[in-house]
C-alpha cells in the first residue's frame, strides 16, 4: 500500500504542475494531466500488487477495476482520452500532411479542459481506493 500512496502523491504533484502550466506552456500542462491519470492508475494497480512500466495503462485499468466496479466506467473514459496525448503533447510527430507541433497544437483552453478531466479522475479514483481498499492518503481530496 505504501507504493500506491506514493504513486497517488506523484499524480497529485503532476496535477499541480498541469495547473501552473495551463497558460504558460499548454502542451506541457496536457502532458502533466496525462501523467497524473497514468500515475493514479498505477496507484490503483499497485494496490492489487500489479506493477507496470508502460504508459498505456487504461486497458489494464479497465480489466482490473472497471469490470469489477462499473461505477468507474465514467472516469475510464477520461483515462482513454488523456492516454492519446502522452506522446503527442511532448514530441513533434511526422504525419503525411505535415509535422505535429505540440507547442502550437494545444491552447490554454485545451489544457484547462484536460486538467479538469485529470483532476476529476485522480480525486475520484483516490476516493474509491480509500473507500474500497482502505488506502491511507495524506490530504485526501487535495492536491
Amino acid at each position: 500500500m505504501e507504493k500506491a500512496k506514493i504513486w497517488l502523491e506523484r499524480a497529485k504533484a503532476d496535477l499541480k504542475s498541469a495547473e501552473v502550466l495551463i497558460e504558460v506552456v499548454p502542451a506541457d500542462s496536457v502532458y502533466h494531466s496525462q501523467q497524473a491519470v497514468e500515475k493514479a492508475i498505477k496507484a490503483a494497480l499497485s494496490v492489487k500488487g500489479i506493477e507496470v512500466k508502460e504508459h498505456r495503462v487504461s486497458g489494464l485499468f479497465y480489466d482490473e477495476f472497471v469490470v469489477l466496479f462499473p461505477e468507474l466506467e465514467e472516469i475510464y473514459g477520461i483515462a482513454v482520452e488523456l492516454e492519446k496525448h502522452w506522446l503527442k503533447s511532448r514530441y513533434p510527430i511526422d504525419y503525411s500532411r505535415g509535422v505535429w507541433d505540440p507547442l502550437r497544437a494545444y491552447s490554454p483552453k485545451d489544457a484547462e479542459s484536460f486538467f479538469e478531466m485529470a483532476k476529476t479522475f485522480v480525486l475520484t479514483l483516490e476516493e474509491f481506493l480509500v473507500r474500497e481498499f482502505g488506502l491511507k492518503v495524506n490530504m485526501k481530496g487535495e492536491f
